[in-house]
């Protein structure tokens, strides 16, 4: 088995709509499946238990890049996430969406495999963190529509 494993989040690179953006320090997805019990009356308990809603929720910290002065990004990208955070009054102009992508995808810099994919993600939030004696990262929360099973 000639595969690597990622052992630093540094290796996970950002890709949206086929364009990196950047490389991750961490992120996490969380699905949720919205279960509920499916009561009968006159029976103590459920009977089963059903799916009754979906939600995908994405948090990303990404290196904050300095923009590169005449050469490539150190990601080989053209962009950075932070490019694609909008304003409030592009939000405002925009319907009130405030950042929509086809896909989401988490790449393995190491292997070039697809780790997770997202179909139809929007920007819900977004900060930056600055610490001591380390990179400043851009910290942004998404939701997708589901995330895609990766072939």
């Amino acid at each position: 088995m000639g595969d690597k494993i990622i052992t630093g989040g540094a290796w996970a690179q950002l890709v949206i709509d086929g364009s990196p953006v950047g490389l991750a320090t961490q992120a996490t997805y969380t699905e949720d499946w919205g279960v509920a019990p499916a009561n009968v009356l006159g029976y103590l308990g459920p009977m089963d238990y059903d799916s009754q809603n979906y939600s995908c929720q994405i948090t990303i910290g990404s290196f904050l890049p300095e923009i590169p002065g005449s050469g490539a990004w150190p990601d080989g990208g053209s962009l950075a996430l932070t490019d694609l955070l909008p304003s409030r009054s592009d939000v405002q102009s925009n319907g009130g969406k405030p950042g929509e992508f086809d896909l989401l995808q988490f790449i393995n810099k190491a292997t070039g495999g697809v780790m997770a994919q997202f179909r139809k993600v929007m920007i819900t939030n977004n900060g930056q963190q600055i610490n001591p004696n380390t990179y400043v990262t851009v910290n942004i929360s998404m939701l997708a529509i589901e995330r895609v099973n990766v072939a």
